[in-house]
């Protein structure tokens, strides 16, 4: 079975600092497979990172190594990590960028994630961690080495924004603004089959695909992700309503949406 191992992190495309982690694999494993999930995230973006993640992981065989590094604590006390589940294994930095995908292998495996502290090497650097603690340890890890690990019983960082139901619908939030200027919100077409949203004073109505929605207007739609976006057909809703993650979208059947004040707040 060949290996696999997929990177997330803020570092872009304009240094070395993405070829240097995989050279410390391929170095040694040279029939590794590895699969940029992406390198454009903002600088920091830990939020950010754990969306990327929390979609992209469950696409990939269950053995894959998913390395996220998104790492302003580095060199610091933050612990770092390695993640068993039964869908996936992860490593990165203890700064809630793994969070939401944990939870998730958890919820849809149904068992319990093992998490454990790789314990940092004297003596190096300390500003890259990504190259110089999680690939060694990963190498060693593919090499089917034994590893001494401490065993941790919990993770630092924020669930998933769920949306909170309420008794005529659901609070929701904007979780991620993609490239096209879709909004991503934090409640799935499971919880709420064709809903209504209001976000300020602005109400939308469901379309089933992107060229439903009519010029120059915003509605929502089933994204790819399992979740309800904002979007535009052929724009960017984005630009259109000026919306940004953390701003609440308040979701129901539309009965009571005239009634409702929305508040905006960053996550």
């Amino acid at each position: 079975m060949r290996d696999i191992v997929t990177f997330t992190t803020d570092f872009g495309g304009a240094d070395s600092y993405v070829a240097e982690m995989k050279g410390v694999l391929l170095g040694h494993h040279p029939h590794v497979q590895c699969v940029d999930v992406t390198h454009s995230i903002n600088s920091f973006d830990k939020d950010t990172a754990a969306w990327h993640l929390w979609r992209s992981y469950r696409w990939f065989p269950k053995h894959t190594c998913h390395a996220v590094i998104v790492d302003p604590g580095v060199g610091s006390s933050r612990k770092n990590l390695f993640i068993q589940t039964e869908l996936g294994n992860f490593l990165g930095p203890d700064n809630g960028s793994l969070v939401w995908a944990i939870e998730d292998a958890e919820e849809r495996s149904g068992k319990k994630a093992a998490i454990y502290e790789i314990p940092t090497p004297g003596g190096i650097v300390p500003t890259f961690f990504g190259r110089d603690v999680f690939m060694p340890f990963l190498r060693d890890f593919l090499s089917g080495k034994q590893l001494r690990l401490e065993r941790l019983e919990s993770l630092q960082g924020n669930s998933f924004p769920r949306a909170k139901k309420e008794k005529k619908g659901f609070r929701a939030k904007i979780i991620y603004v993609d490239k096209f200027g879709n909004g991503v919100i934090s409640i799935s077409p499971n919880e709420i089959v064709s809903p209504t949203a209001q976000l300020g004073k602005k109400r939308m109505e469901t379309y089933s695909h992107y060229q439903a929605i009519p010029p120059k207007k915003v509605g929502l739609i089933p994204g790819s992700h399992g979740l309800w976006e904002i979007a535009a057909y052929e724009a960017s809703a984005h630009k259109l309503l000026g919306f940004k993650r953390g701003d609440e979208v308040w979701v129901s059947d539309g009965s009571s949406l005239s009634q409702r004040k929305m508040k905006s707040g960053k996550a």
